[in-house]
């Protein structure tokens, strides 16, 4: 009895307290834009265990890359609005930071540079859908010099133009590792 009475009392006394005067008997940690806090147990023979927990980062990508609205996405959207509207909505996709399983089509080396390759891709394996063009460099991406028609490549970049034929792509990062 004597016990809840004294739970009572301390528990009245610290929410009496001012907000800065609560925040004393706090340990608060900052870890990026987040904090937690904990109340800190005062008094003798009290034990007090705290846990903390990092984040799973593979859940809260950084990455802004998307994989919609996909190179289909985008053609059948363009397609669908009057002729006069369409030059417009392919504008507008310029900056969208997308994230695309696309297969190899092909790979033209640059006249006046030997490192500078441009690459095609294809949506689809087995044509009919759309191309997506991007630049890299054989030094960054030795494996171009090698890779065969239709293998699957995760293409990541930034959408700097879409037109009729061809979707460009810039900052282009390529995985081959892809299923």
């Amino acid at each position: 009895m004597a016990v809840s009475a004294i739970a009572t009392l301390v528990w009245r006394l610290l929410r009496s307290q001012q907000p800065e005067e609560r925040m004393r008997n706090n340990v608060a940690v900052s870890v990026g834009e987040s904090s937690y806090g904990s109340p800190i147990a005062v008094g003798r023979g009290i034990v007090q265990n705290v846990t903390f927990h990092a984040a799973d980062e593979s859940r809260q990508s950084s990455d802004e890359h998307s994989e919609t609205p996909t190179p289909g996405d985008i053609r059948a959207q363009i397609a669908s609005l009057p002729l006069f509207q369409q030059s417009r909505a392919r504008r507008d996709y310029a900056g969208v930071k997308v994230r695309w399983r696309t297969y190899l089509s092909s790979v033209e080396q640059a006249k006046d540079h030997h490192d500078l390759v441009t690459v095609y891709l294809m949506d689809r394996e087995k044509g009919g859908g759309s191309l997506v063009v991007c630049k890299a460099r054989l030094t960054h991406y030795p494996r171009l010099k090698i890779a065969v028609e239709r293998v699957p490549v995760l293409v990541t970049g930034t959408i700097a133009e879409v037109n009729e034929l061809t979707i460009r792509l810039e900052d282009s990062r390529f995985d081959f590792r892809v299923n």
